[in-house]
């Protein structure tokens, strides 16, 4: 799979984000790729987006592949993707995207998921 998009601060773990999720107050993104060519357009596309990327900051992110952690995607439920968790700072999900969009699609999306607790 190709690098991740510059921009966006991705935390190097699932862990590492939820600790950080705890101390700031902030919600966590994971997003959820395979090796296929679908989930490569849409990290690109829509994460190399300068209004994700800006959005971006209102989580802490979280950048999982499935064949180097298929333990975390299997436990959070994901069997597409991509995908794209959303979880307040305790880690509940609080809502999820699934499969590819556009940047603008994407960011509709998201507004419309509900807000966690502590504000986001």
């Amino acid at each position: 799979m190709a690098a991740a998009p510059a921009g966006i601060r991705w935390e190097r773990s699932l862990d590492a984000a939820m600790r950080s999720a705890r101390r700031t107050r902030r919600p966590v993104m994971i997003l959820f790729l395979d090796p296929s060519p679908v989930s490569a357009k849409f990290e690109q596309a829509t994460f190399g987006d300068a209004k994700v990327v800006r959005a971006s900051r209102a989580w802490h992110c979280v950048r999982v592949e499935r064949d180097q952690q298929p333990e975390l995607a299997k436990a959070r439920g994901v069997a597409a993707f991509p995908t794209v968790v959303f979880t307040d700072r305790a880690g509940k999900e609080i809502g999820r995207l699934v499969g590819s969009r556009p940047p603008s699609e994407w960011l509709e999306d998201v507004k419309a998921l509900p807000k966690p607790v502590g504000g986001r």
